[in-house]
């Protein structure tokens, strides 16, 4: 593991990312999105969310249709999180 929170490991996946090279194929192009636009995340919610991530989900995490796919999958009857999916990761 790195001795980093969450915030600062995706920097350093989205810098290394944008990192440009000759012999690498495939790069995140520097006038790409962020990481939160491509992923259609808004700013304060992702604040929020990894602020208290332990509270906002139980077992599972993820956007709701993700949620309601693993609860049909695992034949579970109820979704912990699920308001939270909604509002903090959108539809």
């Amino acid at each position: 593991t790195l001795p980093c929170h969450l915030n600062d490991y995706l920097e350093l996946v989205e810098f290394t990312g944008r990192a440009i090279r000759n012999d690498k194929r495939a790069a995140i192009p520097a006038s790409s999105d962020t990481l939160l636009q491509r992923l259609d995340i808004d700013l304060d919610s992702w604040l929020e969310l990894t602020e208290g991530f332990e509270y906002q989900f139980c077992h599972l995490a993820g956007r709701l249709h993700s949620l309601q796919h693993c609860r049909q999958t695992d034949g579970m009857h109820r979704i912990r999180g699920s308001g939270n999916a909604r509002r903090l990761l959108g539809a």
